[in-house]
C-alpha cells in the first residue's frame, strides 16, 4: 500500500520525505551540538548521488536509489596511480613507463596504415616507373589507374579501386596525424615542413627514399619517428626485466643467463600484430577501455566519484597487449 501510494502521488511523497528528513537532521544536530547547516551539508553530499524521484508522467516505474559512479578516464587512472605510496608505485614500473609515454604511444596507430599503403604502392610500381614520372604523378592519378575508364561498378577492377582508395585514405589520415613530428631524419633537421597530405599531392611522398633525398625523405622521417617510439618503449621493458628480477610479469623476456631478449623484425616487414597500438583491432575494445574495466567506485555514500583501480591486473593486461607479441623494429 505504501508503494502504491508513492507511485500515485510522488510529489506529495517527496514533500513528506523532505519534512521528515529535515526533522531528523535537526534532532541529530541538536544531540551532537552542531549546527543544522553543517549537519545538512554532510547529508546532502551523500544524497547528491541519489536519483531524483520520477515525476507523475513517469509513475509507472518505481524510482531506484543508485550510486553515481561516473565512467573512469585515463586521467582518473593516472591520478590514482600517482597518489599511491612510493613502495606500491615501485612495484608497477611498467605502468609508470606507459603513463610517461602515453602521448607518444597514441601515435603508434599511424604505423600500420602507413606501412600498408607503402607496401601497396611499391608492389605496383617496382621497376615500372622512373623517378621523373614518380615526382609528377599524383596520388589520385595512381588510384585512377587502378580502374579502367570502361569498367563497370561491379567489376573486379572497381572493387580493387575501392580497396585502394580506403588504404590511401587511411595513409593520409595517419600522415596528417603525425605530420607535426616529421621534422628530422638521422639526426638532421629537414629542409622543409611536411605538407598536409591529400590525393592531390605527388605519389613521391608515398615511396621510401633510397637516396635520402626528394619528397620521400618526409616518409622516412615519419617511419623513423614511429620506429623510435616503439623501440624506446620496449627497451624500457627490457631494462625493467633485467633490473627487477622479482618482476614476474616480464620474466618471459629473460633467458637462463639473465639476459633480456626480444625479437627484431625489419621495419617495412612488420605485421600489425608486431606493432604497438592503443587502438582496437577488429572486434576488440581499445586498450585503454580494457584497462579501465579493472575499476570500481567507492562503496561509501558520498564517495562514489572516487575510483579504485586494480593496478596488478591493469599492468598484466598492459604487458600482454603491448609487450608479449611485439618486436623491436
Amino acid at each position: 500500500k505504501a508503494v502504491a501510494s508513492i507511485i500515485k502521488h510522488p510529489q506529495r511523497a517527496m514533500r513528506d520525505v523532505h519534512r521528515d528528513f529535515n526533522k531528523m537532521i535537526y534532532e541529530e544536530a541538536k544531540a551532537e551540538g552542531s549546527s543544522f547547516e553543517m549537519k545538512s551539508t554532510d547529508y546532502l553530499r551523500a544524497f547528491r548521488e541519489l536519483k531524483e524521484f520520477p515525476d507523475e508522467n513517469n509513475s509507472k516505474r518505481i524510482a531506484m536509489l543508485f550510486r553515481h559512479a561516473p565512467r573512469p578516464t585515463r586521467d582518473d587512472l593516472s591520478t590514482f596511480f600517482a597518489s599511491q605510496r612510493r613502495d606500491l608505485m615501485s612495484k608497477h614500473h611498467a605502468l609508470a613507463v606507459f603513463f610517461d609515454m602515453f602521448e607518444e604511444l597514441q601515435l603508434m596507430s599511424c604505423l600500420a596504415p602507413i606501412l600498408q599503403w607503402v607496401s601497396f604502392v611499391e608492389s605496383r610500381l617496382r621497376g615500372r616507373i622512373t623517378q621523373t614520372e614518380l615526382s609528377s604523378m599524383k596520388i589520385e592519378d595512381f588510384l585512377q589507374k587502378m580502374q579502367p575508364s570502361d569498367a563497370n561498378p561491379g567489376d573486379q577492377s572497381s572493387q580493387n579501386r575501392g580497396k585502394a582508395e580506403q588504404v590511401a585514405e587511411n595513409f593520409i589520415n595517419a600522415w596528417n596525424k603525425i605530420r607535426s613530428k616529421i621534422t628530422t631524419f638521422k639526426g638532421e633537421k629537414l629542409a622543409g615542413k611536411a605538407p598536409t597530405l591529400s590525393q592531390e599531392h605527388e605519389l613521391e611522398y608515398c615511396v621510401v627514399s633510397s637516396t635520402g633525398m626528394g619528397k620521400g625523405i618526409f616518409l622516412c622521417s615519419a617511419l623513423e619517428c614511429l620506429q623510435n617510439i616503439q623501440n624506446r618503449f620496449l627497451a624500457q621493458m627490457l631494462k625493467i626485466a633485467i633490473e627487477e628480477k622479482s618482476n614476474t610479469l616480464l620474466k618471459f623476456l629473460l633467458k637462463p643467463d639473465n639476459e633480456a631478449v626480444m625479437r627484431t623484425v625489419p621495419l617495412l616487414d612488420a605485421s600489425p600484430a608486431e606493432i604497438i597500438s592503443l587502438t582496437p583491432s577488429l572486434g576488440r575494445k581499445p586498450l585503454l577501455d580494457s584497462l579501465l574495466l579493472y575499476c570500481q567506485a567507492s562503496t561509501q555514500y558520498g564517495e562514489g566519484c572516487h575510483a579504485l583501480f586494480d593496478l596488478d591486473k591493469i599492468e598484466l593486461e598492459l604487458v600482454y597487449e603491448l609487450v608479449a607479441t611485439k618486436a623491436m623494429l
